[in-house]
This record gives structure tokens, sequence and C-alpha cells, in this order.
């Protein structure tokens, strides 16, 4: 039996732009369509009676840069941010700022007791916790609308091997040519 409640996600994309790499993770909705999980925006439609919406734009990220890389230095600028956030009226701007006032004190509380977060991947996780969040998204063909789109689910050690590989790679690339002959 499949459940046919949407359920918050997060679609995870790592975007390798030479000088430049990134990590996002905007908060989507996972819909199970014909028994089968589909990736989806976050609309009120596909919520009934509930409120996604306060989740619109919501993304975690990180990057790293060519210069940080060649120090052989991971991900920097973690954060949890509201994007693509236009037209905001008051109502709007309270609810971004109790989203980010719950990260920010479920994040300080988790710190105390387990310390804070050792790497991106765990910076991610941890926010993705705070909401309950078990389903992680790499879209691996976008098409024209979502339900075109091809999707593969993750785990969280899914997601951690796929960041933490593109990072090595990322920093390996980078790394003074002095430096790799010595490692050989």
């Amino acid at each position: 039996m499949t459940d046919d409640k949407p359920q918050l996600a997060l679609m995870v994309s790592i975007k390798d732009e030479g000088q430049y790499w990134h990590v996002e993770a905007p908060f989507m909705t996972r819909v199970e369509e014909d028994s089968q999980p589909q990736l989806r925006g976050m609309s009120a439609s596909l919520w009934r009676n509930e409120s996604p919406e306060i989740y619109s734009g919501l993304t975690i990220s990180c990057q790293n840069d060519e210069s940080h890389a060649r120090g052989g230095q991971g991900p920097y600028a973690w954060q949890t941010t509201f994007r693509d956030s236009t037209s905001i009226n008051l109502s709007r701007a309270q609810e971004m700022v109790k989203v980010l006032g719950k990260i920010e004190r479920e994040m300080a509380s988790t710190a105390e007791m387990a310390g804070s977060p050792p790497d991106f991947t765990s910076y991610l996780l941890r926010v993705a916790s705070i909401f309950k969040i078990r389903h992680f998204a790499q879209v691996t063909r976008y098409g024209a609308r979502w339900q075109n789109s091809e999707v593969s689910w993750l785990t969280p050690d899914n997601v951690r091997t796929m960041i933490e590989k593109a990072e090595g790679e990322y920093i390996a690339r980078h790394k003074p040519a002095e430096e790799i002959a010595h490692v050989g």
C-alpha cells in the first residue's frame, strides 16, 4: 500500500561551473502517481488542507571555488535560505522568519548535544531531519514539466556518496600539479 499523502523532499543538484562548484537542495514535494514516486514543486493544490508554500524557495546550499579547492578545502558558505523570493508581503515574511528561526534553534540544540556538522553533507542531512525529510531526489533528465522529468530517488547514504564524490573530484582537478605528482 502506498501513502498518497504528499511529503517533503529535497532535490539535490551539483553544479560544477569550473571556477565555482555548488550544491543546491531546494525543498520540493514527493507524490505517488500510479504507484510511482514523482517529484513536484510546492503547489498548494498538491497538499490539500496543508500549507507547504511556506517552504517554497527554501534551499540548502554551499559552494566551493578554485582557490579553496587548490588548498584541499571543502565547500564553504553552508546555508539554508529562501531563494527567488519576490513580492513578499508581511505575512509571508513572518512565515519565512518562523521557518528560519526553527532551523537555527534546532541546529543550535543539536550542536550542543552532537557538535557542529563536520561537513556540508552532514549539515544538509541535519536540516532535512528537522523537517522529517526522508526523500532525496536527483533529476537525471529535465522535461518541459516536472511530470516529464526523470528522477532518481536517493537514500541519505546515496546523497553523502554523491556529494563527497563530486567534491573530491572538484578538489583533485584544482590541486596544483606538483602536489598531485607527490601523492602518487
